[in-house]
């Protein structure tokens, strides 16, 4: 498993790579695409971030872009949805954590309103000591 922390990668990513990761575990898990290692990672944050999909802080400046770019055709972004969403079948969420202490957020990969891929190895202090604050959910086409 690969984390944003990792060395491999560049300061954005291992400072604010949580959704942009989050995001590709979700998209490896749903369509069966290898996108979970450090050269697939650099390979498509260099491509986004050349073409303005990606800025910088590794904020997503338009999701449906990137994913357009990795699976075409194949998923659609709905939007950011409140916390209390149930992803309907065929659709999988970016759980927005929040943890008011630090005043910070932090992204995860969900399902169901659980984590299932955390981008900090070993899991961060925002979903241990924060709350769900939103969710973006994606539908699979």
């Amino acid at each position: 498993m690969i984390y944003q922390t990792d060395d491999a990668f560049p300061y954005d990513i291992r400072h604010f790579g949580c959704y942009f990761l989050s995001l590709l575990f979700q998209l490896e898990s749903r369509l069966g695409i290898a996108l979970m290692s450090h050269a697939k990672v650099m390979a498509i944050y260099d491509q986004a971030l050349s073409s303005h999909e990606i800025e910088a802080e590794c904020y997503l400046q338009d999701p449906q872009r990137l994913v357009d770019f990795v699976a075409p055709k194949k998923i659609k972004f709905l939007g950011k949805m409140d916390k209390d969403y149930a992803a309907k079948d065929g659709e999988f969420e970016i759980q927005c954590w929040y943890n008011p202490a630090k005043n910070f957020h932090h992204f995860v990969a969900g399902r169901d309103g659980k984590v299932t891929y955390d981008p900090i190895e070993g899991g961060s202090l925002t979903v241990r000591r924060g709350n769900m604050d939103s969710k973006r959910i994606y539908r699979t086409l």
